[in-house]
């Protein structure tokens, strides 16, 4: 047996939205592609989308680095926004996917590089959160800008963390 729910997309696509998912990755990657359309996904922008698109850099092991998918994004939403129907968009960024290395993009200052209780991993992995920082928060304030963002809710969501433990102790509630 299969339990169906209508999930957020499929209750706007009802009400008339145009529903949106954008992505760096194949929606073969995890059968996504399948999931999202079955609960109210219509329209793709995956991997294909973006190289088509001149999209080419990378941050890390797995698609495209997040600044250049944030930017080519919003030239695609500027083009939805002609059709005169609101949207709903799920995206989703992996720069911060292991493994985890220490990135030009992601510099970090002299004090956590030279902690010597700081690990290399651990380094690498605040090294690749300090460049989504920089390409969100270029992300929405480029977002911001757009005349129809006025009449955007920007919702942000975190998937999961990493088991690369800190520098310092930690209580258990905090681990």
């Amino acid at each position: 047996a299969s339990v169906r729910v209508k999930c957020l997309q499929e209750v706007l696509k009802d009400s008339g939205y145009q529903t949106l998912w954008m992505n760096t990755l194949s929606p073969k990657f995890h059968n996504a592609g399948l999931f999202e359309s079955l609960h109210g996904m219509q329209k793709f922008f995956d991997h294909d989308f973006y190289a088509s698109r001149g999209v080419s850099k990378r941050i890390g092991d797995w698609g495209f680095a997040d600044r250049e998918f944030y930017l080519e994004s919003l030239n695609e939403l500027d083009h939805v926004t002609t059709e005169g129907k609101p949207f709903f968009v799920n995206m989703l960024t992996i720069s911060t996917h292991v493994p985890h290395h220490i990135i030009p993009e992601g510099p970090l200052p002299p004090s956590l590089l030279e902690n010597k209780e700081i690990t290399e991993e651990y380094q690498g992995y605040l090294s690749h959160l300090k460049y989504a920082d920089g390409a969100f928060k270029e992300f929405v304030d480029e977002l911001f800008k757009k005349e129809w963002a006025e009449r955007t809710l920007l919702v942000v969501l975190g998937d999961h963390s990493i088991p690369i433990g800190v520098h310092y102790p930690m209580e258990e509630v905090q681990k």
